[in-house]
């Protein structure tokens, strides 16, 4: 019984640790793509809508 109680406690830190560290990793992602989407990404946005306009050439 006191076995499984601290096998459930460590599969809930593991839990809580995976989770922030998936937070963390979606924040690096999302604040690495939003810097280069303000430099990058409205001409990226045109360039892609003029080539989807004139059917995908």
């Amino acid at each position: 019984m006191v076995t499984l109680i601290r096998w459930f406690i460590n599969l809930k830190l593991t839990e809580e640790w995976h989770v922030m560290a998936a937070t963390f990793a979606f924040l690096f992602i999302f604040l690495f793509f939003f810097n280069w989407w303000s430099c990058r990404g409205p001409l990226m946005l045109v360039e892609f809508v003029g080539w989807w306009e004139g059917g995908g050439d």
